[in-house]
């Protein structure tokens, strides 16, 4: 149970209890958008592969394939969460369905394991650039 408190203008505080359906809770355990550390690994790691693509910098390429690591390390706790209903894992997906949460996690990780898989490629063909330097012949 939430306890929750409420200013009413004409009594002053009002004290009451709101049931755990009612209250608003986001998952901590997995990173996304919803949580604020979620929102600046987000955000910083998707300006390091932007300027990492610009530059053709292999490490600011492969500085963002932590996010992907760590939603792939957070899905079992999403998936549990989902199932057991605790940490807010199911409501944050905007239902109150079992079968509906796991979809969208399992979604979200499969989508997130191809974009992984797109920039480790791209990350491995800028290493392979950086460490063999064009030769010029000299005569």
């Amino acid at each position: 149970m939430a306890t929750c408190f409420s200013i009413n203008v004409e009594s002053g505080v009002d004290y009451h209890k709101e049931s755990a359906q009612d209250a608003q809770t986001y998952p901590v355990l997995i990173v996304n958008a919803l949580n604020f550390v979620g929102l600046a690994i987000a955000i910083i790691t998707n300006v390091c592969l932007l300027f990492g693509s610009l530059r053709q910098n292999y490490f600011l390429v492969g500085f963002w394939l932590i996010f992907p690591l760590l939603i792939t390390i957070g899905y079992p706790f999403a998936i549990l969460g989902s199932i057991f209903n605790f940490g807010g894992y199911r409501q944050s997906t905007g239902s109150n369905s079992i079968i509906y949460a796991i979809f969208i996690y399992t979604l979200m990780l499969v989508v997130f394991l191809f974009c992984a898989r797109l920039v480790y490629s791209y990350f491995k063909q800028l290493k392979k650039r950086h460490s063999n330097p064009e030769h010029s012949v000299v005569v």
